[in-house]
């Protein structure tokens, strides 16, 4: 009847249910937001396997997980693998994934993704199977970022068919400003 109040127990049960439905929203990945400063990497390839690597920096101190995608294109309208990783403080929030069942001598693009923050997305190649007539790679060492712009990076990205790209490694250069490095480095 119009005008007439609602009965108790149906005022009660409805405000629970519009409180559980509020809540349903609530999930870690809302709860804590990530950035991926740090980029993502993929590595150790196998004919049917990668690892993939990122960095999540949470805005609050406590487990995260992340989702993972690798896909047969750009686009990631192919998605031929996917899960999650949960990280934390423990592991600095790195996440490591290996994922196999992929083909062999193949390009995939990857990516992480926690709420509606997805990650860079990467690049990574199986290896062939079989005789190999040759192999391109690039090879890179000893970056010393005080010493200037690292533009070969953009350039290694870019470079078509390419193999592979192994990093040597760089060091911390433990130098005072202006005892070691080029000009371009007081800029810095």
């Amino acid at each position: 009847m119009p005008g007439r109040p609602w009965p108790r127990a149906t005022r009660a049960a409805a405000l629970c249910l519009a409180t559980l439905a509020a809540l349903s929203g609530c999930t870690d990945e809302k709860a804590t937001a990530v950035a991926f400063s740090h980029g993502v990497a993929s590595g150790d390839p196998l004919a049917d396997a990668v690892i993939l690597w990122t960095r999540a920096t949470p805005t609050r101190q406590e487990a995260v997980t992340l989702k993972w995608q690798v896909a047969s294109d750009a686009a990631f309208s192919g998605v031929v693998a996917s899960g999650v990783v949960t990280t934390s403080a423990d592991q600095d929030y790195t996440a490591k994934v290996d994922v196999g069942g992929l083909a062999a001598g193949t390009a995939y693009w990857y990516r992480f993704l926690h709420g509606g923050t997805t990650s860079p997305v990467g690049r990574t190649k199986t290896l062939p199977t079989g005789a190999v007539s040759q192999v391109k790679l690039a090879i890179l060492s000893c970056a010393n970022y005080p010493a200037g712009f690292f533009n070969v990076y953009a350039d290694v990205a870019g470079e078509p068919g390419l193999d592979a790209a192994v990093h040597l490694g760089d060091a911390i250069y433990e130098h005072a400003r202006g005892e070691y490095a080029s000009g371009q480095a007081a800029a810095l």
